[in-house]
């Protein structure tokens, strides 16, 4: 069976238009990567590499990791709010200087997205762009919110890939959620339907081929942690224009992102 792993980055709420002019707030993404044992084998692997090789002022990640499980008893893990806020684990990284710190950051976030490259996962991203959410609704009359759409989009994807290369099912984990209800509901409405938003869907592809949708803690899944990382640095493309991490993952065949509405 092949495992699905999606996380999200941004909020799904859909504030008044005017209050999107700041992108922070503007774009939210879902996004998963499709694995089999081969690219699990290489993800875990390249993640225990970095762990051991990434340092900063003469600690490494595993080391920065060790210590803050002994002071605090959690479970430490690489997400990309933690990294990019010092929050967590990379709290304790307090005293090194910004620009110090910078280039740890894009150390650590270079080594993923090559990672997520290399590995032979399909890389999917479905971005909502709520400002322009405004529009579609005002002219289309649309009722849905922008994680249905997003989670409608992402699955459809998912269930492409499925029967393009063959495979006969697949298990799907995400990170957890307060709209846990709400994404099982687009997954069965799209198995019982054959559709649920996706306007310009030609070919209703076998959504039964996604067997189960659970939801876990991103804490106990390496895989989970890629893909917060992922989803992030897809919004932050989005949201800041920063390009050298997605221009690295879209160096191969297997990335697919979609960014709705399009131009109206």
């Amino acid at each position: 069976m092949y495992l699905v792993f999606i996380d999200e980055s941004g909020t799904d709420s859909l504030p008044p238009k005017d209050k999107l002019t700041n992108k922070k707030k503007r774009f939210f993404v879902e996004a998963c990567i499709i694995v089999n044992n081969r690219s699990m084998n290489f993800l875990e692997k390249k993640y225990y590499e970095l762990l051991r090789s990434v340092y900063i002022n003469g600690v490494s990640v595993s080391e920065l990791f060790s210590f803050y499980k002994r002071l605090t008893s959690r479970e430490p893990e690489l997400k990309a709010s933690y990294i990019l806020d010092r929050k967590g684990p990379f709290r304790l990284l307090h005293e090194v200087s910004i620009d110090q710190y910078k280039r740890f950051r894009d150390q650590v976030f270079t080594r993923i997205s090559k990672t997520l490259r290399d590995s032979q996962a399909d890389i999917i991203a479905i971005v909502i762009d709520k400002y322009k959410l405004h529009d579609a609704i005002n002219k289309h009359g649309i009722p849905y919110e922008p994680r249905s759409i997003a989670m409608d989009f992402l699955f459809t994807r998912i269930a492409i890939v499925l029967e393009r290369k063959g495979y006969k099912e697949a298990a799907v984990i995400h990170d957890v959620s307060s709209k846990e209800d709400q994404i099982l509901d687009v997954l069965e409405h799209l198995k019982k339907k054959g559709y649920y938003y996706n306007p310009h869907l030609k070919r209703k592809p076998n959504y039964n081929l996604i067997k189960q949708l659970t939801f876990i803690d991103s804490t106990s899944s390496i895989f989970l942690q890629y893909t917060d990382i992922l989803a992030n640095l897809i919004r932050r493309k989005h949201a800041y224009g920063e390009k050298q991490y997605y221009s690295i993952l879209a160096g191969t065949p297997r990335f697919y992102t979609k960014v709705y509405p399009r131009e109206i």
